[in-house]
């Protein structure tokens, strides 16, 4: 028996058939959404535009582009010099360290000293490593160098017309531009349906309650309290935020859904239990991740499927 052409059938037969299930699902909710796109007769895939308002070929040149591209910037020298001496520190450290890690490399490091420390501004001082002072003495030198004969130089990734594009897009008053839930298509809203939906979500009380005050400063005297409680080690692990501020809330639309319902999340970014929330996951990690029924992506999926036999 040939278990490597049943297990390329099994993988072949369920991946054919989870993309006839989605194609089959695409195929009835996205042509009404994607109808209502505003733009050229040759607009991009990857824009979906659900408002009144028309896209220009320069305005759909920009969005096409996706909203993690990065336009080039005059280099700002203050950072550039920040980052190098950031890198410099980071080689310092590693030979400072160097030993203790060699120590260590085959002993398992516990989940609960995984989680990052508090930030340190600690420098290993110069003189311990010859060879290491003249590259980064090089590497300082001719990186200066360079950068000030070529910032005068920089190429342009984008023209005139498309900078004014993304100025009158980011400050246009009826509209907002949001990633799609899934497949990473750009979604051109009404400001006014995007702050409805909005509307909806919060005012169920079954998830969502108002608050007549911010209750950071309160919290913040709570987790103080608890974090005193716990051995010092722990305490290490877990940063709080100087100035925290509340979660955030947004909505990523659902393209492929009948009516496009938002899909609302939290940004949990600079919040008061950011540091503990990423202190739970180090510890909690490693067992979701063992467990059987485990997918990390869709990649993670495929490849699981493969290994049937």
């Amino acid at each position: 028996m040939d278990f490597t052409k049943i297990r390329q059938e099994i993988y072949v037969t369920h991946f054919t058939s989870l993309q006839r299930k989605k194609d089959r699902k695409l195929s009835k909710i996205l042509p009404a959404t994607w109808g209502h796109n505003r733009g050229t007769p040759n607009s991009p895939s990857n824009i979906v535009n659900l408002s009144s308002y028309t896209l220009n070929t320069v305005e759909e040149s920009v969005l096409s582009r996706g909203l993690s591209f990065c336009s080039s910037t005059p280099m700002n020298m203050i950072q550039f010099c920040g980052d190098l001496e950031a890198y410099f520190r980071r080689l310092r450290l590693k030979e400072y360290f160097q030993d203790n890690t060699e120590q260590r490399t085959d002993t398992q490091i516990p989940s609960y000293q995984q989680h990052r420390k508090k930030n340190s501004t600690w420098t290993p001082p110069e003189g311990r490593n010859d060879s290491l002072d003249l590259y980064i003495e090089c590497f300082h030198r001719r990186a200066q160098a360079e950068i000030v004969e070529k910032q005068h130089h920089l190429p342009h990734n984008l023209s005139r017309a498309e900078h004014n594009a993304i100025h009158n897009l980011r400050n246009h008053p009826d509209i907002i531009i949001k990633e799609a839930d899934k497949g990473g298509a750009v979604v051109i809203m009404k400001r006014s349906d995007y702050q409805k939906e909005a509307a909806r979500q919060l005012s169920n009380t079954k998830f969502y309650r108002p608050l007549s005050s911010d209750p950071t400063e309160e919290y913040t005297k709570k987790l103080h309290h608890l974090l005193r409680t716990l051995p010092t080690l722990t305490q290490e692990q877990i940063n709080i935020p100087v100035e925290p501020r509340p979660g955030l809330f947004y909505l990523l639309p659902k393209i492929h859904k009948p009516g496009n319902p938002g899909r609302p999340i939290i940004s949990g970014i600079g919040t008061l239990t950011e540091g503990l929330s990423g202190y739970v996951d180090s510890l909690l990690r490693p067992y979701a991740t063992s467990t059987p029924s485990y997918l990390g992506d869709a990649t993670d999926f495929l490849r699981k499927l493969q290994c049937i036999w």
